[in-house]
């Protein structure tokens, strides 16, 4: 189960219409998913997934389809590493890197940059 690329457009389309005919009943959290929110938080720390563009397809289906399924501050976060080039994503990348935004890659605290 769970493979069925068919059986999952249909679940996400049907989401998609209860979300608009019922709109945020009981605030916009209860129609959050923690374990897709999850999954798509750990491709996003792929840094080379995300610089190079090659972030799985459902990441862009799911939050084209069905967002309101993600907090906001996931989305803007998928938003910023890939909505300006794979330019502006190794940067934004590596300034989440240097902020403690993202896992390994960075120099060790105190070594003299390269």
């Amino acid at each position: 189960g769970g493979r069925d690329p068919a059986a999952a457009a249909a679940a996400v389309a049907l989401l998609s219409t209860l979300h608009s005919w019922l709109g945020p009943v009981g605030g916009t959290a209860s129609w959050e998913n923690a374990r897709l929110t999850r999954k798509l938080q750990e491709q996003l720390e792929d840094a080379v997934a995300v610089a190079s563009g090659a972030l799985p397809a459902w990441t862009a289906v799911l939050l084209t389809r069905a967002g309101f399924l993600f907090p906001l501050s996931t989305r803007l976060r998928h938003f910023h590493s890939t909505a300006f080039g794979t330019s502006r994503s190794v940067t934004w990348v590596q300034e989440q890197a240097g902020a403690g935004g993202g896992t390994g890659g960075g120099a060790e605290p105190g070594a003299a940059p390269g």
